[in-house]
């Protein structure tokens, strides 16, 4: 791998790391949905125009067949996954949410086991139980009577944001065989804004927007422009350079570089439940997904 890229795929997971305290920030003053909505009301059209000048025009359009599959994609990868996720970081940590969304890798595996039939090897079955347990130690923080812990909301509803991306994941494997990544992701992002609007105005966003400070819009430019738009831009583009596999081991450093900035800017304490949760969670994740 060129060192060029490395450097930019290590710009993109300090962008996604630092992405969690931006909304947490946000979420002071942004409801949840409005949040949302605002985040990709912006990222949509400066997705668009990308996509105009790098794809060609007959891969722009939409069969109104594929219109279900677009629905389903902007439901589970845009609305939904957002609305929980946002809503969860109201009450969860930035470290613990940063930990516990790869387990959607985890859900994607069985998700593919039940419903596509692919087999799943015995070390892959070790890994969703490692991961599991480790879920299990952040969620707790080694307590049993975490049902009273003041984060379980927040991480119970982190877990089904992952969810909700393994369902977006498996939607589209089959769709993006024939499609290209960044075409299906601008119409996901469009259709699902347009599905956002409608919690958006039952939060009052058209009121909320006149009392966001800068610090507010900043985090908003911040999640639209530097995570949905420029991060997508770049981490596609390492894909197609390297192999998918090597690529995605940079993922791995986004919980350690969210815990830095959470402990440094928001000031959240890390424990060593975290620590070993976390390291649980993305061993077994590694074993869930690797070949070798």
């Amino acid at each position: 791998m060129r060192w060029s890229t490395r450097l930019k795929l290590l710009a993109v997971m300090l962008i996604w790391a630092a992405s969690w305290i931006f909304i947490k920030v946000a979420l002071r003053e942004i409801p949840p949905y409005s949040l949302a909505f605002l985040r990709f009301s912006l990222a949509s059209p400066i997705l668009f125009i990308i996509a105009l000048f790098k794809e060609r025009k007959e891969n722009m359009k939409v069969r109104l067949n594929e219109l279900p599959i677009y629905s389903i994609l902007a439901l589970s990868g845009v609305t939904l996954l957002y609305v929980t996720e946002f809503t969860a970081l109201k009450y969860t940590t930035a470290i613990n949410a940063s930990i516990l969304i790869n387990a959607s890798v985890i859900f994607i595996a069985l998700l593919a086991f039940f419903f596509l039939g692919e087999k799943l090897r015995r070390k892959e079955w070790t890994g969703i139980i490692i991961s599991f347990v480790g879920a299990a130690l952040v969620v707790s923080n080694g307590s049993l009577k975490f049902f009273h812990e003041s984060t379980f909301i927040g991480d119970i509803l982190i877990m089904v944001s992952a969810i909700f991306w393994a369902i977006y994941s498996i939607v589209g494997k089959k769709f993006l065989e024939t499609r290209e990544p960044l075409v299906v992701t601008t119409y996901a992002f469009m259709l699902g804004t347009i599905f956002l609007l409608p919690f958006s105005l039952y939060e009052g966003v058209t009121s909320v927007v006149t009392r966001i400070s800068m610090v507010g819009w900043f985090s908003v430019i911040y999640l639209a422009v530097f995570c949905s738009v420029f991060a997508y831009v770049v981490w596609y583009q390492a894909i197609k350079e390297e192999k998918a596999s090597k690529v995605a081991v940079f993922l791995y450093s986004i919980p350690l570089f969210t815990a830095l900035f959470a402990n440094i800017f928001l000031g959240e304490r890390i424990t060593i439940y975290m620590l070993l949760g976390g390291a649980l969670v993305i061993y077994g994740v590694h074993l869930t997904e690797s070949k070798n």
